[in-house]
Formats: structure tokens, C-alpha cells, sequence
């Protein structure tokens, strides 16, 4: 080999060689760009597309988003609230009608009551046994 025609040729092929490679990645950076360009363009149409479901919900469903401006969680929220309240009033209702069955069983003298009567009442006719009550009914 020949020392100066490796100092002519070299610089060149580097030269050559570079711009092979410059090219190379200029080639994957559009291929990058174009796919991130294809990808922005699919997810902006899925986001459109999900918008105008959304919208067509509101549309479809504006009578159970309810007034002054609450949206569904803040309304769904105040429901699930209110049925609590109910089930509590409910619970100290039926709390409050046992209480007053119990104390009305007691004020009835048991001879009073029939053996239909007694088991409605909460007092099943096994339970009629002779209490000092009845026993002064029955004595009389």
C-alpha cells in the first residue's frame, strides 16, 4: 500500500462513510416522526370519538343529572345519603313498634287474650302458662 494514496482515500471514505450514516438516521428519524405523527392522529380520533359519547350521555341522561349543577357522583353521593337516613328511620320505627308490642303484651292480663291473639302478639300459646296475672283471672 501506497502512503499517500491511503492519506487521499481515507479522509474520503470517512467522508463516505458518515454521510451513510447520517443518512441512516435521518431515514429512522422520519420513520419515528411519521410514527408518532400516524399514533397522535389515531388517538385524537379515539379522544373525539370519546367525547362525543360523553356527550351524547349528558344528552341522552339530562334528567338524572339533576339541577344545580351537581354531577352524577355529587347527586349519586346525596342519594346514598338520603337511603342511609331512611334505612336508620326505618330501623328506629320498627325498633319503636316492637318496643310498644312488648309493653302492650305485658298491660294485657294473659286470660284476655286468646290463644290467635297471644301468638299475633308476639306470645305463642306454649308461653300461656299460669302467671301470677292469669291465675288472678282465672281465680275470679
Amino acid at each position: 500500500m501506497n502512503p499517500d494514496r491511503a492519506k487521499r482515500v481515507c479522509p474520503g471514505s470517512a467522508v463516505a462513510l458518515c454521510r451513510v450514516r447520517c443518512r441512516h438516521k435521518r431515514r429512522d428519524s422520519e420513520a419515528a416522526r411519521r410514527f408518532i405523527d400516524e399514533q397522535i392522529k389515531v388517538y385524537e380520533k379515539k379522544l373525539e370519538e370519546a367525547e362525543n359519547r360523553v356527550k351524547e350521555f349528558k344528552i341522552r341522561n339530562v334528567g338524572f343529572t339533576g339541577g344545580g349543577g351537581q354531577d352524577y357522583f355529587t347527586r349519586m353521593n346525596a342519594l346514598t345519603e338520603e337511603a342511609a337516613k331512611a334505612r336508620l328511620e326505618l330501623r328506629a320505627a320498627e325498633e319503636s313498634r316492637d318496643a310498644l308490642k312488648r309493653e302492650l303484651v305485658v298491660r294485657i292480663p294473659s286470660c284476655c287474650l286468646t290463644r290467635a291473639s297471644a301468638a299475633a302478639w308476639g306470645r305463642p300459646p306454649s308461653s300461656m302458662r299460669a302467671s301470677p296475672i292469669r291465675r288472678s283471672c282465672l281465680m275470679n
